[in-house]
């Protein structure tokens, strides 16, 4: 074989090899700089911690109420139900807060089985025994502190410097 035709072949091999090298090298630190970056779900936040635990001292209490017609305890009880409406649009704003979310809305549909059913069922002129709200409320505190937990299990966000 003609040694200048070998030597051509070697460096483009060598050119070759070389780029899939680079080509290798490129991807792995992107992939890892990309997944480093992404972030599936929201860092822990004091304040939606904070609005979350005060929503479920606000719609117990709301609760508590219930042994009442609506129209008889509705002053009383309007304040209580914004700030568990102001906690669920706090964590609505937040980015990457799906799971979060989906928790509040299962708590507030009216179609569920918890605060919103029962904030619908009473609005609607139902009033309810001490026995049937204790085990409402039960139900009610158990999804609030499921959305607490998520919240206080979320890692904390590193300042950038």
């Amino acid at each position: 074989m003609n040694k200048g035709c070998m030597t051509a072949m070697t460096t483009q091999s060598v050119r070759e090899v070389l780029q899939i090298f680079l080509r290798r090298i490129f991807l792995t630190i992107f992939g890892s700089l990309a997944l480093a970056g992404c972030n599936t779900i929201t860092p822990f936040d004091r304040i939606a911690y904070e609005k979350a635990t005060d929503a479920k001292v606000a719609a117990l209490t709301v609760m508590s109420r219930g042994v009442n017609s609506f129209a008889s305890e509705k002053d009383a009880v309007l304040p209580l139900m914004v700030r568990v409406d102001e906690a669920y649009e706090y964590d609505r704003g937040r980015s990457l807060n799906s799971n979060t979310i989906k928790m509040w809305e299962i708590l507030l549909s009216p179609d569920g089985r918890l605060y919103g059913r029962f904030l619908s069922r009473w609005q609607d002129g139902k009033a309810f025994t001490k026995e049937a709200i204790q085990e409402r409320k039960a139900d009610v505190a158990k999804g609030f502190d499921l959305l607490i937990a998520l919240e206080r299990g979320k890692r904390v966000a590193i300042p950038a410097e």
